[in-house]
């Protein structure tokens, strides 16, 4: 091969997947290749291969060594490398980077990007998360990427649409359907920066007058996989998770065959970036104010009386995006992609054939996206009656889980239409997929909150027991807007229910009797008018009584059993208070907006400790009319399976906040997070603009004199390295919507 093909740019080998040791590489390739073709590249995979052994072939063959490390495992997700710290136990780093960016390089990267995991059938284009990609894979002096096909595990030919589909079989091969697949890994891997134009002139030479609608239609159904696989990863090997073809809970074989997990599965599945996005589990007890090195999704139960060792227990806001923002961001580009295909369907002319296979892949990516924004939605509140033993969040995600059936249901009618059965053993471990048999797995989230259900109605009181109350606090409300309040009480007696509230900057205490609701049985509410919830913090707190039908509100100060677990009163009245923070008065933070604070890199400083390291005195500073609550910063080391450290950042007297941190050979991940007064947070790069991290390139120690002019300048004037350089000037554009 080496003398017939003297113009091949590489050869090529995988050492830690073919079960053989280096040494058989040794004897079979590379003796033969330093006689044959001293000149060639030399590349490999990194997965399972050991860096040190790498590290003597990169000396032979200096320059031209080339190692492939994972981009993501093998999804797509996240248009940066998104697995930046330890990931499960059983799953090895080789998934990721590991240390190969690290200086000094024997080998140069050429980053293996998977995307046949993520998308399988579905077409797909969006050319700002290509680019991102593209842009990304500059990391580690990365020379570009190797891409992997929408058909790399598939037939080549079109073995999908139904025989007697109409707007099917228009094509023979997969590669003519997904055509603008292959143009823009093609294009922005060479140039980031060709324009939208482009695009929409391709589009229109396929699909004529509708060429521009098409083209929305597309890039906006494009948004919704990989958030979905981005917020909810199973796994990131492509036998783990296949977002297009499955319902997301996490699934075990029995007997062969594939079995429905749960919804607590669904809960518990983490983020591609655990730093970045806040899993459905992580933002419940971050709600509730639980610590985040928390394993168990459970509070520590209030034990009642007086006693001063109750846990004080705060909310902890996060610039993390959560739950709700990802299904903000799901449903924003389902209604955008529907609003453009269904403008063509109604148009003049009609569509092609070519055009109507395309919008059928719209359809059911909207459909998709709607169907994981129910889900996440009853996820988390299945969550949140978990930990209050409120019943009111499981009462609502039957609704939601309702929604997301039927949403599945319309998935099926339009895929299953469209789509013939056929095989998927790499994840859904079958010869005749189709939507409407995984659907059929949905049952067992209605068994899930019928179980949730049962536990919440076997803990009946007795007659003058003590109640079940259940309540999930608020923590933020915006200025301007009623504000519900609602607890939960389940007793054998008549319930009488008050809210207490003290209002932003105001000792006096106001209450209102808390009424039955009209939706939910053993529910209680009461609404604080808007012109009562101004910026600041309000305070409540909720008294239940279970006493006679005649039973008035007394006067809440002169009562001194408040923040007691239950106490009896002169009358013999058996007062209770939903478990809480182990203070008196729950606290909602009252803000005028959501928009997140500003946060600006200022001029740094650094100062080298020696040829290996130097500590770095970072600046930012920090705006918001609310006022900062604090601010901290989170660093790493470069190599992605290092663990994440973070330190407090302190207050200047311009506004301003520093912190530092030291910066060895291997150089460094960090970002800053702040949050206000208010609730409100932030987390700085920001995610839907730019790869959420600034770094501190690697060096060679050996070089450290040299560079040390080079490093001082770049960090001085307040620039560092973006992990996305040479952003193009539409750069702004938001990748998502999250808020």
């Amino acid at each position: 091969m080496l003398t017939e093909v003297p113009d091949l740019w590489a050869f090529g080998f995988r050492i830690g997947e073919s079960g053989q040791s280096e040494g058989f590489f040794e004897r079979a390739y590379l003796s033969v290749i330093r006689e044959v073709a001293p000149h060639i590249r030399v590349y490999t995979r990194t997965w399972g291969a050991n860096p040190e052994k790498l590290s003597e072939v990169g000396a032979e063959f200096p320059g031209r060594f080339v190692v492939e490390p994972k981009y993501n495992g093998e999804q797509m997700g996240l248009p940066y490398q998104g697995i930046v710290e330890p990931i499960e136990p059983n799953l090895p780093p080789a998934y990721s980077y590991e240390a190969y960016p690290v200086e000094p390089q024997p080998w140069r990267i050429l980053w293996q990007v998977r995307t046949n995991g993520t998308h399988r059938i579905f077409a797909w284009g969006d050319p700002d998360f290509v680019r991102r990609t593209a842009l990304s894979c500059r990391l580690g002096r990365g020379l570009g990427y190797t891409v992997e096909p929408l058909s790399a595990y598939y037939p080549v030919d079109d073995a999908y649409h139904r025989l007697d589909a109409p707007d099917g079989r228009w094509h023979r091969w997969n590669h003519e359907r997904t055509w603008f697949w292959y143009e823009l890994w093609g294009r922005l891997g060479y140039d980031p920066n060709t324009p939208e134009s482009v695009w929409l002139n391709l589009f229109r030479q396929h699909y004529g007058a509708a060429g521009d609608l098409a083209y929305q239609a597309l890039r906006q159904a494009s948004k919704i996989v990989p958030l979905i696989f981005a917020y909810h990863r199973l796994g990131p090997d492509h036998r783990q998770m296949a977002p297009e073809l499955e319902t997301g809970n996490d699934v075990f074989a029995l007997a062969g065959h594939r079995v429905a997990g749960t919804l607590e599965d669904f809960v518990h599945c983490p983020p591609l970036d655990t730093r970045t996005f806040a899993s459905i589990s992580e933002y419940v007890r971050a709600w509730m104010g639980n610590p985040r090195n928390d394993p168990l999704l459970r509070l520590d139960v209030h034990a009642g009386g007086d006693s001063p060792a109750v846990p004080k227990r705060d909310w902890l806001p996060t610039g993390k995006v959560g739950p709700y923002e990802v299904v903000r961001a799901l449903r924003v580009a389902a209604d955008a992609a529907e609003k453009a295909a269904l403008s063509i369907e109604m148009g003049s002319p009609p569509p092609t054939p070519p055009l109507l296979c395309l919008l059928q892949d719209v359809h059911a990516l909207v459909w998709l996206g709607r169907y994981y924004g129910w889900k996440i939605l009853a996820a988390t509140h299945y969550a949140l009656y978990w930990e209050t033993g409120d019943l009111e969040p499981i009462l609502r995600a039957y609704g939601e889980i309702d929604s997301a059936r039927t949403c599945w249901a319309n998935l099926a009618a339009v895929a299953d239409r469209h789509y013939g059965p056929f095989p998927d053993w790499l994840r859904m471990k079958t010869d005749a997929f189709t939507w409407l048999g995984e659907g059929k797995k949905l049952a067992r989230d209605v068994y899930d909150l019928d179980r949730a259900l049962a536990d919440a109605r076997k803990h009946r009181p007795l007659y003058g027991g003590k109640p079940v109350v259940g309540h999930v606090p608020i923590r933020f409300a915006r200025a301007g807007r009623d504000l519900r309040v609602s607890v939960y009480v389940y007793a054998r007696e008549a319930v009488h229910a008050w809210l207490y509230y003290r209002l932003p900057g105001q000792g006096e205490v106001k209450a209102l009797r808390m009424f039955p609701s009209p939706k939910f049985p053993r529910v209680y509410e009461a609404t604080i008018p808007r012109n009562e919830v101004t910026s600041g913090q309000l305070h409540y707190l909720i008294r239940v009584e279970t006493h006679g039908p005649k039973m008035e509100a007394p006067e809440l100060l002169e009562r001194r059993w408040y923040g007691s677990w239950i106490r009896f009163d002169s009358v013999g009245a058996r007062v209770y208070r939903p478990d809480g923070d182990g203070k008196l008065w729950y606290t909602v933070d009252v803000a005028t907006s959501t928009a997140r604070p500003r946060i600006q890199l200022l001029p740094s400083k650094i100062t080298w400790l020696d040829k290996d390291r130097f500590r770095l005195t970072l600046r930012v500073q920090i705006e918001d009319a609310a006022g900062i609550r604090w601010a901290k910063l989170y660093f790493k080391p470069l190599p992605s399976h290092l663990p994440w450290q973070e330190i407090p950042l302190a207050a200047e007297a311009d506004g301003a906040w520093n912190g530092q941190f030291v910066v060895d050979h291997r150089g460094a991940l960090f970002y800053v997070e702040a949050a206000t007064l208010d609730g409100r947070a932030a987390q700085y790069p920001d995610v839907r603009f730019e790869t959420p991290y600034l770094r501190v390139p690697s060096w060679d120690p050996a070089r450290a004199s040299e560079l040390a002019e080079a490093y001082k300048k770049q960090i001085e004037t307040g620039r560092f390295w973006p992990w996305d350089p040479d952003r193009p000037k539409d750069y702004n554009r938001p990748l998502w919507r999250f808020w």
